[in-house]
């Protein structure tokens, strides 16, 4: 009887808890992303309000000291990498991201649209490329 109700007990809590982890990723990913986004702005501050240049598929040594060591050797709460996206990338905005998150990519973006965007893969703060989660910090001038 004790298992029973252990089991049922079990059932119903485990895929509760695992929503509130996966939404906890979700926020703690936001957070990283708005981190990055300030230290960006600090560094932008420090060189006249030029934007870093394109990072190749990690956070670039120029950047360390503004997102800090520990940023830059762990990785993002949703896995994958960090990427920053600048000037010489030939996409239509810049910001931080991370790539290559694995086989639940699609449903992260969606609940990052969900909880923190406009719901549009391609507007507002989280954009969709191939294999990237992008948090948009500026369109590239015209």
């Amino acid at each position: 009887m004790v298992i029973i109700i252990l089991g049922t007990i079990a059932a119903i809590a485990i895929p509760r808890f695992g929503g509130f982890a996966g939404q906890s990723r979700i926020a703690a990913q936001m957070a990283a992303f708005r981190n990055f986004e300030a230290a960006i702005l600090v560094y932008r501050a420090d060189h006249a309000g030029a934007w870093p240049p394109n990072g190749e598929d990690d956070i670039p040594d120029y950047l360390i000291p503004y997102v800090g060591e520990q940023v830059a050797e762990r990785s993002p709460p949703i896995g994958g990498t960090w990427d920053w996206n600048g000037p010489g990338t030939g996409v239509s905005s810049w910001g931080p991201s991370v790539y290559d998150v694995g086989d639940d990519l699609e449903q992260i973006r969606k609940e990052l649209e969900l909880q923190f965007d406009d719901g549009r893969d391609n507007a507002g703060v989280i954009r969709a490329w191939t294999e990237h989660v992008v948090y948009h910090m500026a369109d590239i001038p015209k």
